[in-house]
């Protein structure tokens, strides 16, 4: 639908549009009381009561792209000569589960419990993104794996000094697994 709309725009017109699609997003502004995602979610609840709740015992797969890359991907896009349809992410899929305990590790705290709801019927089971097109039209992939932004978001919550985690590069398409079992 976007891009039958965005053809329409475009027709006879000398205005560029662009569409980009991002996987899920985490960064600073994430992690705010009221502001969705998983990563913040687990982080306020780890942090208030210890009482996670997982849809779908944490068997989704996502594609966790850090607001940095994003913004960088919007910048590509403003400075395109014609109009753009863009995923933006890091085609690489992770296990919510596997979020959580990466979180868990950052934060060096683990749940006290935790709540499993059933899968939401809307909800697609994996979500991966393919970013050849964006990659293909400015040389654009993400910079920081799921790891690395989490280490640095987290690190001042956890108060601790820790030697950050070995970063991934952007060629990786293999599942991040955490390291550490704390759920």
């Amino acid at each position: 639908m976007e891009e039958a709309l965005l053809a329409r725009c475009q027709n006879g017109s000398s205005v560029s549009c662009g569409i980009l699609r991002p996987g899920n997003i985490y960064g600073p502004e994430y992690l705010a009381p009221r502001a969705k995602g998983v990563i913040g979610a687990f982080v306020r609840e780890l942090t208030n009561d210890g009482h996670v709740t997982l849809v779908a015992d944490g068997q989704s797969l996502r594609d966790f792209v850090h607001a940095d890359d994003v913004v960088r991907a919007i910048f590509f896009a403003l400075d395109m000569p014609t109009s753009v349809v863009w995923n933006v992410g890091t085609g690489v899929g992770t296990r919510v589960r596997d979020v959580l305990e990466l979180v868990c590790h950052h934060l060096g705290r683990k749940p006290t419990s935790i709540k499993v709801l059933p899968a939401r019927a809307t909800d697609p089971h994996e979500i991966v993104l393919d970013c050849e097109k964006i990659f293909q039209d400015t040389g654009w992939t993400h910079d920081i794996d799921l790891d690395s932004g989490l280490y640095s978001l987290l690190s001042p919550l956890a108060g601790k000094d820790k030697p950050p985690p070995v970063a991934r590069t952007s060629g990786d398409t293999e599942p991040l697994k955490a390291e550490v079992d704390c759920v």
